[in-house]
């Protein structure tokens, strides 16, 4: 090595990015994920937004990723894989299988209902000309004068009396709707801050 390249290479912050970034290598592998708490990742290190990287400059990001592209880790947590699933594949974020006791609406039948019984009873009219029935037996229903007389006030008459009975009243086959309202976020989410993910470039 000759002089001036021995002299660069012992510059401070030359000798410090060289054992920064040899110190990270072992520290964290390329295409370790790692949150970083600013909008500016470190010398070495990337954001992962989904951006192009050159696959023959970063020939060990490239191992890792072969289509050239950082995953995008933007609103995005990660998940320990099961034995049978792919690394790195995408989930949209999902809600839990569950069900909500009681809220069921069906429809039912409650038939015909009947009053009580109103018993024996009549309706009295008062007043000067009244309906008085088919007086004349001709089928015409006739308004007139009553033949009973009360006093100064005018006169009445009372309606046959219907004697005790009850009426029935079809209720038949109904249902209700019910609302659930909504309530809540886009996502499910757990108490967080949020970061950057960074991973090394190299």
């Amino acid at each position: 090595m000759k002089l001036p390249q021995l002299w660069r290479a012992l510059q401070p912050s030359r000798l410090i990015d060289k054992l920064w970034l040899g110190l990270a290598a072992k520290i964290f592998p390329v295409g370790a994920a790692i949150p970083w708490f600013t909008d500016v990742a470190p010398d070495g290190f990337g954001i992962m937004k989904g951006q192009a990287f050159d696959v023959n400059t970063y020939v060990e990001l490239a191992a890792v990723w072969p289509n050239g592209i950082i995953p995008d880790m933007r609103g995005c947590g990660v998940i320990g894989k099961e034995d049978d699933e792919v690394i790195g594949q995408w989930e949209e974020g999902q809600v839990k299988e569950h069900g909500h006791p009681g809220s069921s609406v069906t429809s039912t039948n409650l038939g015909s209902k009947t009053t009580n019984s109103a018993g024996a009873h009549a309706h009295t009219l008062n007043g000067m000309n009244k309906f008085v029935g088919d007086r004349n037996g001709d089928g015409n229903f006739d308004y007139g004068r009553s033949s009973s007389v009360h006093g100064d006030d005018g006169e009445y008459f009372s309606m046959p009396q219907a004697g005790a009975h009850t009426h029935s009243v079809s209720i038949g086959s109904h249902a209700h709707s019910a609302v659930i309202a909504l309530f809540g976020s886009l996502k499910n989410t757990i108490n967080h801050r949020k970061v950057n993910w960074i991973v090394r470039l190299a």
